[in-house]
Order: structure tokens, then sequence, then C-alpha cells
């Protein structure tokens, strides 16, 4: 893990994926990134992008690059001070 205070507390889990399950991870460049009515992106608009785009049967490539876009779209050209990682799986 990346970026966690000492005082957080964590469990460990484990989850088998079946064949057309996704993860989504990214960095909160992503649900954080402002609009010019400085309204975020934020999570809810996160999760409806990446399920249209699993809906759409798209894979891992497609389902970065659309979750991408919305967020452009959402954004225009509002500078993001911010960065931002996203990675996108798709199991076969």
């Amino acid at each position: 893990m990346l970026g966690i205070e000492a005082s957080f507390t964590w469990e460990q889990e484990v989850i088998e994926l079946r064949s057309g399950d996704a993860i989504l991870a990214y960095t909160d460049g992503l649900n954080e990134a402002m609009n010019f009515q400085d309204e975020p992106f934020g999570r809810r608009r996160v999760e409806q992008a990446a399920l249209a785009a699993i809906s759409d049967g798209r894979n891992a490539e497609g389902l970065a690059k659309h979750v991408l876009w919305e967020m452009r779209r959402f954004t225009g050209l509002q500078t993001r001070p911010d960065d931002l990682t996203l990675i996108a799986v798709r199991v076969l």
C-alpha cells in the first residue's frame, strides 16, 4: 500500500475473480478532478463510467479509456492540480 497513515487499520481478504470481473484502482486525482463549477468528478461518476464500460463488454484498456474520457468530458479544459493514476484489469 502507498500513502497510508500509521494509525490506519487494514484487513486482508482474498477475493476469487471470475471471467468477466473487473478491477479499477485509481488515485484521488480521478475522483477529485474538478469542473468549472468546482464540483468534483466524484466516486459515483467513476462507478457509473466503469459500469457503463463493463456493460459494453470493453476490455481493460477500453474500461480505462472510457473512465478517463468521462472524467475529461466532465472537467472540460479545467486545469488538474493533482496527478492521476488508473489501473484497470478485466478477467478473461
